[in-house]
């Protein structure tokens, strides 16, 4: 397979992950670089962010006490780990006043999400930031990471189907749940840390309705508290009269492989949602519906961004027929067209008259 071949299957699985994901797996890869090559790709950012005004903001943000205290205020559960996503990641190395925040909050997030059962990928996404984040020393990874074994004891959605043999490196196809990528190693995560975790200290801010405020982890075989926020059968759907779903249909026209689609794109929990939906009732969602039906504000924004993609696919199409006739790649063009047929389509019947 030919270089450029290579990059286009890699392209192809890299558009596909989460933020997440995909930030693990070029930390896995920058982890394997050397020194000269990590720093010719280091001034390529800092010119690439040079005018990334919105990005200075959030930066600011992320690296105010103040700011991430109030985080912890947010009422909603979703809104408080959708901004720890946002903003642990912008968190500057040596800033220890703010990275004290962050650990005061993190086990608490991680503690309501293991208890209640919810916003268990996010939290999956938050910890993986937290165990590659340079401004964490190893002590203090080490104690965030014994929460990885109450978020894996808890089932999760179906993986995300895997890539078939030679078409991408195994070391790049694990997935956030894993710990092989974001273990901390040397290289790039070689850090000069100072700051001691005092395993005494206890908490100054509260989060209304979240569970064990405690740095340590909770025994897991402590009763759960309810379930709440989440779509369940009890809570979430009387969606034939909210979003227009009929309620008599098992599988409507062009649905029946939103499943695997859904799982695809990481939102294999809310394909209960979209089950009793017809094809042009999923096409046409808003975020306030979804909204509605308590879609996180990360999901809500994927599914909007992939159900426009599926909009876009007679453009996409005709651009790969126009890319194969000048002399494109094949290869990629059939990555691409497998991956259109993976999405929901629904059935096609011709309107010209058969002949006898």
């Amino acid at each position: 397979m030919l270089f450029s071949d290579q990059v286009e299957v890699l392209a192809t699985w890299f558009k596909n992950w989460n933020e997440c994901e995909q930030t693990v797996a070029l930390y896995s890869l920058l982890k394997r670089v050397k020194k000269c090559q990590a720093k010719f790709l280091a001034r390529c950012l800092e010119h690439f962010l040079t005018e990334c005004g919105e990005l200075v903001r959030i930066e600011e943000e992320a690296n105010s006490p103040e700011y991430v205290a109030r985080l912890f205020n947010e009422p909603r559960q979703a809104e408080v780990i959708n901004n720890l996503l946002v903003h642990l990641p912008l968190l500057r190395p040596g800033n220890e006043i703010a990275k004290n925040t962050y650990l005061e909050i993190l086990p608490a997030v991680l503690a309501h999400s293991v208890e209640r059962s919810d916003y268990l990928e996010e939290s999956r996404q938050l910890l993986s930031y937290s165990l590659i984040h340079p401004a964490f020393d190893n002590k203090e990874r080490n104690l965030l990471t014994s929460w990885m074994s109450g978020l894996n004891r808890i089932p999760a959605p179906e993986e995300k189907l895997p890539p078939n043999p030679g078409e991408i490196p195994p070391e790049i196809t694990s997935n956030t749940n894993s710990l092989e990528m974001v273990q901390p190693s040397n290289g790039l995560s070689d850090w000069n840390h100072n700051s001691v975790w005092e395993e005494s200290r206890s908490p100054t801010h509260s989060l209304e309705g979240y569970g064990n405020n405690s740095i340590s982890p909770p025994s897991w075989q402590q009763d759960s508290l309810p379930t709440g926020g989440g779509l369940s059968a009890s809570n979430s759907l009387d969606t034939s009269s909210q979003v227009g779903m009929p309620s008599n249909e098992v599988v409507a026209d062009g649905m029946a492989d939103v499943r695997s689609w859904l799982k695809t794109l990481r939102l294999h929990k809310y394909a209960d949602l979209f089950s009793k939906m017809t094809y042009k009732t999923m096409m046409g969602l808003t975020p306030d519906q979804l909204d509605q039906q308590n879609v996180t504000k990360g999901a809500r924004n994927k599914i909007i961004l992939s159900i426009k993609k599926l909009h876009e696919r007679f453009k996409q199409l005709q651009s790969l027929e126009n890319e194969i006739l000048g002399g494109g790649s094949l290869r990629s063009a059939l990555l691409e067209l497998k991956s259109v047929i993976q999405t929901p389509i629904k059935s096609f019947q011709s309107t010209r008259p058969q002949n006898d």
